[in-house]
């Protein structure tokens, strides 16, 4: 027999066992006669219905039938909850999630909502957060970029509860980059990276990571006005007197002094200079340009 019968034939003898599964868990449920209801606790049946149904998703998910698999792990997460196995239903949701975002992605975030809800009805923030964060990258990779920010800030929000502000940090650095190249919310983003930047401040080891957030907040203070730009920039540089010697701040000084020249190749040199050196990215690309417009027609600024 060939490797892709041999293959195939596994995945047959996955899905008829998941099937029997499913069946014998459904006869668990639904016990008939005098002699089943005597030996065979309610609860008993209940807990293997349920390990019938994981090992049904598990097997549907080996013969990559991810619809099927779902189904088998929200119909285990159903009865857990039904029974008050919170976590274990959970658990079972997020299974299904996995399952589902391979080809529908808005019934695989209804999962995972379900599960959020029972996370923090539990108490477990960290893993609420995960979810959020979870959902916040499927929305991202559909473009729907609204929404995913939306679960980036509350996943960040959860990831605060619990004080673990690395992750909370890499969360809010997306809702600030998407705030402003994006969606032109240049105060938002500045808030943002204001408070990353001035958290990185009080620790040691932290604060060579504050430069990028400052200069960040100072291209989006350009974005809106230059005198705040300017106000902002000695500021940062009063808090945080090792910024007035990076290359960020270099460029800040020359992108500065060509805007009050209304000097646009200035600018565009300043800036190719800088990339040769340390490669923009696209968030830094979008707002440069954004800035460089208003130089074009400075009534914008």
């Amino acid at each position: 027999m060939s490797q892709p019968d041999q293959a195939r034939q596994l995945i047959s003898q996955a899905e008829e066992q998941a099937r029997q599964l499913i069946s014998e868990a459904e006869k668990k449920l639904s016990p008939k006669g005098f002699f089943q209801t005597i030996f065979g606790s309610y609860k008993n049946r209940t807990e293997d219905a349920i390990e019938c149904y994981q090992k049904a998703g598990n097997l549907y998910r080996l013969s990559k039938n991810w619809f099927q698999a779902s189904t088998a792990y929200k119909l285990s997460g159903d009865l857990n909850l039904e029974h008050n196995n919170r976590s274990e239903a959970a658990n079972d949701y997020v299974q299904a999630a996995k399952c589902l975002e391979k080809f529908d992605v808005n019934n695989a975030i209804k999962f995972l909502l379900s599960a959020i809800e029972i996370y923090v009805d539990l108490g477990r923030f960290t893993m609420a957060a995960k979810l959020h964060n979870k959902i916040a990258e499927l929305y991202e990779q559909g473009l729907e970029l609204e929404e995913s920010v939306q679960h980036y800030e509350q996943a960040a929000d959860y990831y605060r509860v619990e004080d673990n502000y690395v992750y909370s940090k890499k969360c809010l650095l997306k809702v600030a980059d998407y705030a402003s190249a994006e969606f032109g919310d240049y105060n938002k983003a500045i808030n943002i990276y204001q408070e990353i930047a001035f958290y990185d401040l009080k620790t040691q080891i932290l604060q060579y990571n504050a430069k990028d957030s400052l200069f960040k907040a100072v291209l989006c203070h350009l974005c809106i006005d230059l005198l705040n730009a300017k106000h902002a920039l000695k500021t940062y540089v009063e808090k945080y007197p090792n910024f007035e010697i990076s290359r960020q701040f270099h460029l800040l000084r020359r992108i500065i002094e060509s805007i009050e020249d209304a000097d646009e190749d200035g600018f565009s040199k300043a800036v190719r200079e800088y990339d040769d050196l340390s490669r923009l990215d696209t968030w830094h690309t979008k707002v440069l340009l954004k800035i460089r417009d208003q130089i074009k027609e400075p009534n914008l600024l």
